[in-house]
């Protein structure tokens, strides 16, 4: 209820993956052409909104030529190199070490002012709301109304 009195409608029925490492790399990618944030919007917006999971390779491809990479070339990075799998495997681990993680699942939100979390141009640690383990309702909103009262006073949202 708390997202749709914003404007939110989540699909929870959705396809989970553990390590979506391809999207990870494709925020890599998009982060050459200024287009990591909107990337990132694009495919949260389909994982959590039209149930498209952020682990599927179409859906990944489909975010991109959204914000407007040129989806042939996004497909050639994607199936022709490596590029950024060890950086996107270093920042699970970095992140694991950072935030002391030793429960699943482990949730990490960013709110307006947080120039996309540790994968901004701050790095880890810049100020991400957190959530350790399975948290519960209260933990949730708490977060949820936080990033609100930030994105009102940035005049983001009215």
């Amino acid at each position: 209820n708390l997202g749709q009195s914003v404007g939110i409608d989540f699909e929870f029925n959705v396809d989970f993956c553990w390590y979506p490492v391809e999207s990870q790399r494709l925020l890599f990618y998009a982060s050459n052409f200024g287009a990591q944030e909107a990337y990132a919007d694009a495919l949260a917006r389909r994982h959590f909104t039209k149930g498209q999971g952020s682990g599927n390779i179409e859906t990944v491809i489909d975010a991109a030529a959204e914000v407007g990479l040129d989806r042939q070339d996004v497909v050639e990075f994607l199936v022709n190199s490596d590029e950024y799998y060890d950086d996107v495997w270093q920042s699970y681990q970095d992140t694991v070490g950072k935030h002391n993680i030793h429960s699943i699942p482990f949730f990490i939100f960013n709110g307006p002012n947080k120039d996309g979390g540790i994968f901004g141009k701050h790095g880890p640690g810049s100020g991400e709301h957190i959530v350790r383990g399975s948290g519960n309702v209260k933990q949730f909103l708490h977060v949820f109304e936080r990033i609100q009262s930030e994105m009102i006073l940035n005049g983001d949202l009215y």
